[in-house]
């Protein structure tokens, strides 16, 4: 084989090496943008004004919708100790998942809470309910940024995450809207048909989660390189020896304390005051 032939298969190997590496990082953005999509169906019907309506359905006093929206907030601590535990089981994919599956197992017992007769049980199972699939969230959200960061390339990295987010906002505002009015109709019309519409809202989430989990299921492992515990928390440590970072953070603190003493109320100062249905 001649020098010149050589070099031709070497080119036609280094050119089919690195289609082959554009077809992989295409199909690892495709898999997340389009997981975002569930994923924006499935929060946006297991949260938020859906939510509070629904507890107010279960006779929710002002304190159990503080609750039910504090709940979110607190679980997000999760993430310190799922971080850490990438120090024993460098395998974030595995981990993170682990923390989705347990939010979507969560949803599917929140399908059988609304046709518990015992309002004020149903109401307290919702909460525990809630109170493990926000731990199962905030638990997945550390691994999940570590392990996504990691696969998609940084030159993508922008846009992939605009289009995802697109996808998350468009789709999960449609089907919150969609389901106002249908809670609307039921409620004027087929009073009787709420809580199987509730159950109804909560298994398409459970679905849509489903489907979101098959696709990140998809994505390729990527092996975190071997660290300590006490080097993954000197490195927590590290940002707050900086004085404009901790200015930052208690500007932070500052607004969402403000922001979410009150933002909750507002659904319950709607429904409950002005009347204001649920589309």
């Amino acid at each position: 084989m001649t020098e010149e032939n050589l070099y031709a298969e070497g080119g036609t190997f280094k050119s089919a090496t690195a289609k082959s590496v554009r077809h992989k990082r295409r199909h690892i953005v495709e898999r997340l943008i389009f997981e975002g999509m569930f994923s924006g169906i499935m929060i946006n019907l297991v949260t938020g004004v859906l939510l509070i309506k629904f507890a107010l359905e279960l006779h929710a006093t002002p304190f159990e919708v503080g609750l039910l929206a504090a709940i979110p907030f607190f679980a997000l601590f999760m993430q310190l100790p799922s971080v850490l535990f990438l120090a024993w089981c460098p395998y974030r994919k595995a981990v993170g998942l682990a923390g989705s599956a347990v939010y979507r197992l969560a949803l599917g017992v929140m399908v059988f809470i609304p046709f518990i007769e015992d309002k004020a049980e149903a109401l307290n199972i919702l909460v525990f309910t809630v109170f493990v699939r926000e731990l199962g969230f905030g638990w997945a959200t550390g691994p999940w940024y570590s392990w996504v960061n990691a696969l998609v390339h940084k030159r993508l990295m922008g846009r992939a995450y605009g289009a995802r987010l697109r996808l998350y906002t468009t789709a999960g505002t449609l089907v919150a809207v969609v389901a106002g009015f249908m809670l609307d109709y039921t409620v004027n019309f087929q009073e009787e048909w709420v809580a199987y519409l509730f159950s109804f809202f909560f298994l398409l989430a459970f679905l849509s989660g489903i489907v979101s989990f098959l696709f990140l299921l998809k994505q390729p492992e990527r092996v975190l390189s071997k660290q300590s515990v006490k080097g993954m928390v000197q490195q927590f440590a590290y940002p707050f020896k900086n004085v404009n970072f901790r200015r930052l953070l208690f500007f932070m603190m500052a607004l969402l304390f403000a922001v979410n003493i009150a933002v909750p109320f507002f659904p319950y100062y709607m429904f409950e005051s002005l009347k204001i249905s649920a589309s």
